[in-house]
């Protein structure tokens, strides 16, 4: 049935004559459903490049390679020259330095972790400076296999993190957007000598912006997303909104 809504909304105009009758939950319900298409499309296109991109920028940010650290019976070993220092944009630093030169995290370092030879130093601020003992472990290896294999859990972490941000980032937006239109829709209706309500133009607003969120799928699927579509986008819901008023007033 919300299929059928939904080629409905695009294809009749005389349509609109029926929904703006409906209760307000059914027309929420299928704005609802609308999002929740959008945000599942969203993810599983975007998803895999976010979290590439991420990578990558991890990547960069560490040279170009991830140095190779061992920890084996409480001593910390690396296969880099050492003190081995990276930063992510000046805010937080890493560093390596089992030598014994580097005594105690930089002062004028923000935030960062130190890898000593028998220790670790995590700095969060200026003020919050932790040490972790790690003479009971016995053996981890942090390496570019081990990063790749934490990349594809944090994939599957991320997708429903993704989602649910995604859903309530753009039901916030979409619900706003159809409220705006329908204070708009308020002068459009007497324009057009209809006696359309608030919450008549409200069911509306939830059905017109179909259209919209199509247009939105495909944008975002090819990665064409810029202030051009985003205007091509909104005048699409706008001329659905106002053709769907007019139906609506000859009813």
């Amino acid at each position: 049935m919300i299929l059928q809504d939904v080629f409905k909304s695009i294809t009749k105009f005389e349509w609109y004559n029926y929904t703006i009758n409906f209760p307000f939950k059914r027309s929420f319900k299928y704005l609802i459903f609308l999002l929740l298409l959008y945000s599942f499309i969203h993810v599983i296109f975007n998803a895999g490049k976010n979290v590439d991109s991420i990578y990558f920028y991890i990547k960069e940010s560490m040279g170009g390679n991830f140095p190779e650290i061992i920890i084996e019976k409480g001593t910390i070993t690396a296969n880099v020259d050492q003190p081995y220092v990276r930063s992510f944009e000046k805010k937080f630093y890493v560093i390596v330095d089992t030598t014994g030169q580097t005594k105690e995290f930089p002062i004028d370092y923000p935030s960062g972790v130190l890898l000593q030879k028998d220790k670790i130093i995590f700095k969060k601020n200026y003020q919050d400076v932790r040490l972790f003992d790690i003479s009971k472990i016995n053996y981890f290896i942090l390496n570019e296999n081990r990063i790749l294999s934490w990349k594809k859990v944090f994939y599957w972490m991320f997708l429903p993190v993704m989602f649910m941000f995604t859903f309530m980032n753009k039901l916030s937006l979409k619900f706003i957007s159809i409220l705006l239109f329908s204070c708009l829709g308020i002068l459009i209706s007497k324009l057009s000598k209809a006696d359309l309500k608030f919450k008549n133009l409200i069911n509306i607003g939830c059905y017109a912006i179909t259209s919209k969120l199509i247009f939105d799928i495909i944008i975002n699927i090819f990665r064409v997303e810029n202030q051009l579509t985003m205007l091509i986008s909104y005048s699409i819901f706008a001329v659905y909104f106002v053709f769907a008023i007019r139906a609506a007033s000859k009813k």
